[in-house]
């Protein structure tokens, strides 16, 4: 076998920027996932895998759905993925997860091992002694069916194939906003307790 790292350098030149629009557009608004495409291209000549820890945003950001549904749940598929949380990456506050991506001999039956490390602080030791039953395995095309199709590892399989059944708020004709967010207001934090509290429920 062979072995390659391919490591992000940082943002493109103009003319990187230009090739990675034009090669993957998919991928082309998130760095880590241009080098996870190209690995992907790399390593299906070769008949190899791809190792990545990336942000684990890859895993639900919509603007990477179609990263998601050909590189990771498509052509190519995640075999086994550990989602790490932070602190994984020296002086980076970004949460990751790491995974392995392959090119499986039938595409139609496939599942991906997960094993969520996000809230574990000895990641690695942790990812060392874990027992096989304590990952999930899931089906690939139970992501697939899903809208965005997102890796929603956290969601039981039954409920996951009754999310991808059902009809969305908006397929029914409603209308889905945000709600009122309070964020750091600070007239809304600090001055709602000095009103009159049989006023508070109207506001």
């Amino acid at each position: 076998g062979s072995e390659m790292c391919i490591r992000d350098s940082g943002y493109p030149t103009q003319h990187g920027a230009t090739y990675v629009a034009n090669h993957f557009p998919g991928e082309k608004n998130d760095i880590y996932a241009v080098f996870v495409a190209r690995g992907t291209q790399l390593a299906g000549e070769a008949d190899g895998r791809v190792g990545a820890i990336t942000s684990n945003t890859a895993l639900v950001l919509g603007h990477l759905e179609a990263f998601r549904r050909r590189r990771m749940l498509g052509e190519t598929k995640v075999e086994v993925l550990a989602d790490l949380g932070s602190g994984v990456l020296d002086g980076a506050t970004v949460s990751t997860a790491a995974y392995i991506i392959n090119k499986p001999v039938d595409t139609r039956a496939s599942a991906v091992l997960v094993a969520d490390l996000s809230r574990v602080d000895l990641k690695e030791a942790e990812l060392r002694r874990m027992p096989v039953h304590k990952w999930r395995c899931l089906p690939s095309s139970a992501f697939l069916s899903l809208p965005g199709a997102p890796i929603a590892y956290g969601i039981l399989p039954p409920f996951l194939s009754l999310y991808a059944r059902g009809r969305t708020l908006k397929q029914l004709g409603a209308d889905v906003s945000v709600g009122m967010m309070t964020g750091d207001d600070f007239r809304y934090l600090s001055l709602i307790h000095i009103s009159e509290p049989t006023r508070q429920a109207e506001i």
